[in-house]
């Protein structure tokens, strides 16, 4: 390999590092087989069906954040 030259892997692991986050998620025993089944029943992964939750509650108290907003007024 020459000096700058970057193979597949560690190209993939730098942009992997660059965009992306990891969580370690500890749930109890059993959980994962619940939350894999959940996933699996709408057709994603687990880690996609996780951040499809979170995105829909984030909108959610978005959402939520502006009515309270507008009341207060």
């Amino acid at each position: 390999m020459e000096g700058n030259v970057m193979n597949r892997t560690e190209y993939k692991n730098n942009f992997y590092k660059e965009h992306y986050e990891r969580i370690n998620l500890a749930v109890p025993k059993g959980m994962k087989d619940i939350i894999r089944t959940l996933a699996a029943d709408k057709g994603m992964s687990i880690n996609a069906y996780i951040q499809d939750l979170v995105r829909k509650t984030s909108a959610e108290c978005s959402t939520r954040c502006r009515l309270q907003k507008r009341t207060r007024k």
